[in-house]
């Protein structure tokens, strides 16, 4: 999604949750982004439209230069638990 809205990808870290729920396992995704301001805001909306299903729990401004927009992503997503 990102490279399809022409945006980068920065730092990506992720790491699984225990849970209760059956079958399922959460994943915390926090990840940087950079590209002009509306290849992020169709990159965002594109996250939040996907059948893989994120929920974005916060978006943090990085810092901008010359046009460039830098943002910090917090994301949640699940996966099919093994076992």
């Amino acid at each position: 999604m990102a490279k399809q809205n022409r945006v980068r990808i920065g730092q990506i870290r992720s790491k699984s949750k225990d849970t209760e729920l059956v079958g399922l396992r959460p994943v915390e995704i926090d990840a940087d982004f950079s590209g002009d301001y509306l290849q992020l805001v169709r990159f965002i909306n594109s996250l939040e439209r996907d059948p893989l299903f994120f929920i974005i729990d916060s978006v943090e401004l990085g810092g901008e230069q010359a046009g460039v927009v830098r943002l910090q992503l917090k994301l949640e997503t699940y996966q099919k638990a093994s076992g």
